[in-house]
């Protein structure tokens, strides 16, 4: 606010001293973090002479921060592995719901009750592929947002034969090196 006055101003005071507070210079400042919603105030100033004014304004304070969310890292894993999931960390001062989705179908909804509430999904038993999981967070106003990771399940790695296979094929090229340095060792003894 501002007042001017030749024979000076003497004092500054309003109606809602519980949430604001006026400065000898009229400046009017919040006391408290506000809660969304529209304030009147109504401030009277005083000159040195007893002459007073007064004005009345209204501050209106709305939210207009969507939620915070992080962002898991991407996932990796072989076909058949077990113990893989998602867990996002959404935070807002008034939170109302999510929905995951993959990609772009809606698998799982609903309410996200505060920020201290973590959200899951478990990734496991997917087919060979790549996968976008989405979380959507939204609050009280409408406000939201989102984060995707993505999961990629791999083809397991070919099996290593089995032991006794190994020892089969190992004897069978033994013998076939045998048989032939019997044979070169045979027809240079009859070349002579």
């Amino acid at each position: 606010m501002a007042a001017l006055d030749p024979s000076g101003i003497s004092a500054w005071w309003l109606n809602d001293t519980v949430r604001f507070a006026v400065s000898a210079d009229g400046l009017v400042t919040s006391n408290v973090s506000l809660d969304e919603g529209t304030y009147g105030v109504r401030v009277w100033v005083n000159d040195t002479l007893g002459n007073t004014l007064n004005g009345t304004f209204s501050v209106n304070v709305q939210d207009t921060l969507p939620p915070e969310i992080d962002h898991p890292e991407d996932i990796n894993y072989t076909l058949g592995d077990t113990g893989n999931s998602i867990t996002w960390h959404p935070t807002d001062e008034l939170p109302a719901s999510y929905e995951i989705s993959i990609g772009g179908t809606v698998v799982r909804s609903g309410l996200w009750n505060s920020s201290s509430e973590a959200i899951s999904i478990s990734v496991d038993g997917l087919d060979i592929g790549t996968y976008s999981y989405t979380v959507v967070v939204t609050d009280e106003h409408g406000l939201s947002s989102s984060d995707t990771v993505i999961v990629t399940v791999l083809e397991p790695a070919s099996p290593l034969p089995p032991m006794d296979t190994i020892i089969i094929l190992v004897i069978i090229l033994g013998s076939v090196v045998v048989v032939i340095i019997v044979a070169v060792v045979l027809r240079r003894r009859r070349a002579y």
